[in-house]
């Protein structure tokens, strides 16, 4: 099913909507991770953009790209967000 112009415009996200808030448990795995990360390279300068989280198993990996791709379902954490 092809969508017209003007569906297809409609359905655009619109970047000034503020972020979600996180669930604070999500933040808190996502800072662990991060922190764990950090505790272990305390010598690599390569700095992670942040995690990619599931919300449902708060399993996560650290993102060092900087368009990351996410799966289905994973939650974005920042480093901003991380650290704050």
């Amino acid at each position: 099913m092809y969508l017209a112009e003007e569906e297809y415009h409609e359905l655009e996200i619109d970047e000034e909507v503020s972020p979600f808030i996180l669930e604070p448990s999500l933040l808190k795995s996502a800072q662990r991770i991060y922190q764990t990360y950090c505790n272990l390279h305390k010598k690599l300068s390569k700095q992670p953009i942040g995690v990619a989280i599931d919300p449902k198993t708060h399993r996560g990996q650290l993102l060092f790209n900087k368009n990351p791709i996410l799966l289905y379902g994973e939650c974005f954490v920042s480093v901003d967000d991380l650290i704050a």
